[in-house]
C-alpha cells in the first residue's frame, strides 16, 4: 500500500513542477524584463488572472536606487508556438480621496 502512496506523491509533485515551469508569469516575465528593463529591478510577477487562451501578469519592480514599487500587467497568449507577450497595460491611476 505504501508503493501507491509513493507513487501519487510523486505525480503530484511532477504536476506541480509542470505547472510551474509552464507559467509564463515566472519564466518568461522574468527573461522578458531583465531584457526590456535592464536598469530596474524586478519585485515580483504574480498571475492576475488567465485561462489556456491569456494570461495577465502583474509584474512589480523598482527603478535602481529607488524604493517606489511600480507595477504593470504583461499580458501573454498562448500560441501554437508557445506564449508570447501580447501587450503590456500600464495600470490605472489610483483616485484620490
Amino acid at each position: 500500500m505504501w508503493k501507491y502512496w509513493v507513487f501519487m506523491l510523486v505525480v503530484l509533485g511532477l504536476a506541480l513542477v509542470y505547472a510551474y515551469l509552464s507559467d509564463p508569469c515566472i519564466g518568461l516575465v522574468r527573461s522578458e524584463f531583465s531584457a526590456r528593463y535592464p536598469d530596474r529591478q524586478l519585485v515580483s510577477s504574480d498571475a492576475d488572472s488567465g485561462s489556456p487562451e491569456s494570461v495577465r501578469c502583474v509584474v512589480s519592480y523598482r527603478e535602481s536606487g529607488s524604493q517606489e514599487v511600480e507595477s504593470e500587467v504583461w499580458w501573454y497568449r498562448n500560441k501554437p508556438d508557445g506564449w508570447q507577450l501580447y501587450k503590456i497595460l500600464e495600470p490605472e491611476p489610483a483616485a484620490n480621496p
